[in-house]
């Protein structure tokens, strides 16, 4: 049953929407015990009314409790899962800020930035399969 929604987006207006709830995820930082930093991916599909097939509306969030680190979302609609996956494997972490410049901080920097993105996509994964089901090869 459909219900009311809506999809944050920073920078932007919020996306307000009816649909129902089809995938919705979490994945914090393995690096610093999943509590400051973590992905929120969440998946609806709606009616737009001016059309006779599905469309899903994709939120992407990073949140962080970090200090200097802003928590940000970016919010699509999308016609098609490829839509959704595209937009879910082109974007970036938002806010991103890690640890201070400087040389002595270069591995920490470099090894959280990769505990990250790892953590993305594994949550990538997570809502995708959970929306749409396993990719089928034909």
């Amino acid at each position: 049953m459909t219900r009311r929604y809506v999809a944050r987006r920073t920078g932007k207006r919020d996306l307000a929407f009816d649909g129902i709830l089809v995938a919705d995820g979490r994945q914090g930082c393995p690096l610093d015990g999943d509590k400051h930093r973590r992905h929120t991916i969440r998946i609806w599909r709606v009616r737009v009314a001016s059309e006779e097939v599905d469309s899903y509306v994709v939120e992407a969030g990073y949140e962080s409790a970090w200090d200097h680190e802003l928590t940000a979302y970016e919010a699509l609609l999308c016609d098609s899962a490829s839509q959704v996956t595209d937009f879910l494997l082109e974007r970036q972490p938002l806010g991103f800020r890690g640890y201070p410049d400087g040389e002595q901080f270069a591995r920490k920097q470099a090894r959280l930035q990769a505990d990250l993105e790892a953590a993305y996509k594994a949550l990538c994964t997570q809502v995708l399969n959970e929306a749409f089901g396993p990719e089928e090869i034909r």
